[in-house]
């Protein structure tokens, strides 16, 4: 079995933020990696992950800020020794425990084989481990920047993360959190014994596993490939309104309260946009700077021959708006030095041969969700909402016109030899 810890190449962490100098975020691009100029990174996922090993579990490890979370909720304050909700300075006055987060991957777009058995080994073992050294084991979850918003969430169900992307290349991937920016190097040897503690376990977990969750793996992708051409996808989902009883410590006595709370749930996604799955997606030669994004995230795209392919059924965007906007998290927006194409779109159909040159990626590939990710363009992380693939308005065009000037088509039929 071979561990592989990457570290970005570039200044953010040694800086202590996520942002880099390339004006990207290292934390909520995984998406858009052809940005990202962390090419050492890029080296060691494509041995590791994309290639002969791809990766079959992923553990994020990181520390919550405890200056941001700590919004009065009814009067109560997240108890942090405890189980994990919003927290304050009450929370830091016993400093004789540690509380531990973890989250499994969420995962909207993904439609395939169910891995959460072999998941809550994963979660379970860590979980286990965390409980027997007195550590206190909670999904992980956080509250809005805005202090009226009560709603605890379980975080983000976006395919920008790197977990949430990982989980799209089926592995089994793990938010490990616990409680530590803004403290300094305070109880720092139980802060990173925590992380320790639960990392080995999974890793333990995964030697004892390791033939069911390569199986696991390759069945996924498998079942992914067939799903092409055929049944619907999910464009965009949210996490779901739920109520949940947490332990708070009570902002005046410091006593530990249960409250029931609105509690926004990622282990049952709602789901707000559909759309047919289509066979595949053609991009025009102009677009090579997103066929090369495409392919450092490990997704198949060839290149299509210098003669016009005979007529094919296809699909077109039309913009119906197309506005600057800003990607959610679930703290509200996330900061951003740019912002995003925030469109919506009407699919409207054609029968025509696809222009010489082009690209095609296509959807009978274990990767097919993560394409899909990468290029319906209503999504939030799509390449043309964030200004790496080009999508101009075509209003009602003729086969001939769209032929000439569309840049990003859906194919709705096989293509011959493709």
């Amino acid at each position: 079995h071979q561990a592989d810890r990457s570290r970005p190449n570039s200044p953010g962490p040694s800086r202590e933020r996520r942002g880099t100098d390339h004006a990207t975020d290292s934390r909520r691009d995984a998406v858009l990696i052809g940005k990202v100029v962390e090419f050492q990174v890029l080296r060691v996922r494509r041995r590791n992950v994309l290639g002969v090993h791809p990766h079959r579990g992923v553990i994020e490890p990181i520390e919550a800020t405890l200056a941001h979370l700590g919004h009065d909720l009814a009067g109560h304050t997240r108890e942090w020794p405890r189980l994990i909700d919003d927290h304050d300075a009450a929370g830091l006055a016993d400093a004789g425990d540690d509380a531990v987060d973890i989250q499994r991957t969420d995962r909207p777009h993904i439609e395939h084989v169910d891995v959460d058995p072999l998941l809550r080994e994963f979660v379970g073992g860590a979980r286990a481990a965390l409980q027997n050294q007195g550590h206190s084991v909670f999904w992980y979850h956080t509250s809005s920047a805005d202090p009226k918003d009560r709603a605890v969430s379980m975080g983000g169900v976006q395919a920008d993360t790197g977990r949430n992307v990982y989980g799209l290349r089926h592995a089994v991937s793990l938010l490990i959190e616990t409680r530590g920016i803004g403290l300094g190097r305070a109880h720092f040897a139980r802060r990173v014994q925590s992380h320790v503690t639960a990392t080995l376990a999974v890793l333990q977990t995964a030697a004892r596993l390791g033939g069911q969750l390569q199986q696991a793996v390759s069945l996924a992708g498998q079942a992914s490939s067939a799903l092409t051409c055929q049944g619907d996808m999910v464009v965009r989902a949210q996490t779901m309104a739920q109520r949940m009883d947490l332990t708070l410590i009570d902002a005046v006595t410091g006593q530990d309260r249960i409250e029931t709370v609105d509690w926004r749930s990622a282990l049952t996604l709602d789901v707000s946009q559909r759309r047919a799955r289509p066979c595949g997606y053609w991009l025009a030669a102009s677009q090579g700077a997103a066929a090369d994004n495409l392919r450092a995230l490990g997704i198949d795209v060839q290149r299509l021959p210098d003669t016009t392919l005979p007529a094919t059924a296809v699909e077109h965007y039309r913009l119906l708006t197309d506005q600057g906007g800003q990607r959610q998290d679930a703290r509200g927006a996330i900061a951003a030095s740019r912002p995003i194409r925030e469109i919506t779109v009407a699919l409207q159909t054609a029968h025509l041969g696809l222009p010489p040159g082009g690209w095609y990626v296509p959807l009978n590939q274990p990767l097919a969700h993560l394409a899909t990710v990468a290029l319906e363009p209503d999504s939030q992380n799509s390449l043309v909402a964030n200004h790496v693939l080009m999508l101009q308005n075509i209003d009602l065009p003729t086969a001939g016109e769209l032929a000439n000037t569309a840049t990003l088509l859906r194919v709705m039929q096989p293509l011959p030899g493709f």
